[in-house]
């Protein structure tokens, strides 16, 4: 963050200097700053949304983050980037591999090993220890099977956990405003369609994969978010981005 600072007070001096080398030292590391960890940049994304609040009403907004379908503790993470940064908040992962990787890597992070299912218990069909496929959908499954041409997954019985009970544990420990990202390969709109928002727990911003190719804005996600005052304002290949229309967050942004 104080590199940044330093490259913006002094980028004109450093792009005049005849020491053009040090200019383009400052490029590399302004791209290496500005490094996305997620699969579509996703996470520079979000960052986006809260640095053109900052500039449009000079509003510092404060967040944890709810990361539901976690996967990996960064290959492919929404969340790392702020980990990174000194932002924590909940991860929630069924794959029982993955729990000690996460532990080592980022291990003030929150983590919950559990499915987010209407379901108390749940099949977890698994293409392979780590596979981001791996998937409660059977549909989902039987598409990626067809799709890479793999085998019949393997499955295990995990623990499930409604949104609800995942958002109160989380709010539990990081109290106040909070992102919440869903990628839960085929299960994103059942989760998403059978969540009651209340307001003492709405998210700030909500990522959620919504795979609907026939205008998003028609989506059934995309429908029931907006009914209960979610504001569509972004797209990122897979994922769709909606803001909290009763939050301070919206007046900064353009809706979709």
């Amino acid at each position: 963050m104080l590199m940044k600072i330093f490259l913006k007070k002094s980028d004109s001096k450093l792009s005049k200097s005849n020491f053009i080398w040090v200019a383009g030292l400052s490029e590399r590391i302004w791209k290496k700053s500005n490094k996305s960890y997620s699969s579509h940049a996703e996470d520079l994304v979000i960052e986006g949304i809260f640095a053109r609040h900052m500039l449009v009403t000079g509003e510092k907004i404060s967040f944890s983050y709810l990361d539901i379908g976690a996967w990996r503790p960064i290959r492919g993470s929404n969340t790392y980037k702020f980990y990174r940064n000194g932002t924590y908040g909940t991860v929630v992962e069924p794959n029982p591999n993955i729990k000690n990787l996460w532990k080592s890597i980022r291990p003030k992070d929150q983590y919950i090993e559990s499915a987010c299912s209407q379901k108390k218990t749940v099949k977890l069909y698994e293409f392979s220890d780590f596979a981001a496929s791996n998937t409660l959908n059977i549909k989902f499954a039987e598409f990626i099977m067809k799709m890479q041409n793999l085998p019949k997954p393997s499955n295990i019985k995990v623990t499930g956990m409604k949104l609800q009970e995942i958002i109160e544990i989380h709010l539990q420990r990081y109290p106040g405003k909070f992102i919440l990202d869903i990628d839960i390969e085929g299960e994103d709109e059942d989760v998403i369609l059978n969540h009651k928002f209340i307001d003492s727990a709405r998210p700030l911003i909500i990522l959620v994969e919504d795979h609907y190719t026939n205008g998003i804005r028609k989506s059934r996600i995309s429908n029931h978010l907006h009914k209960n005052n979610f504001t569509l304002v972004g797209r990122s290949v897979l994922t769709s981005f909606f803001i909290d229309a009763k939050s301070t967050l919206i007046n900064s942004q353009i809706a979709v």
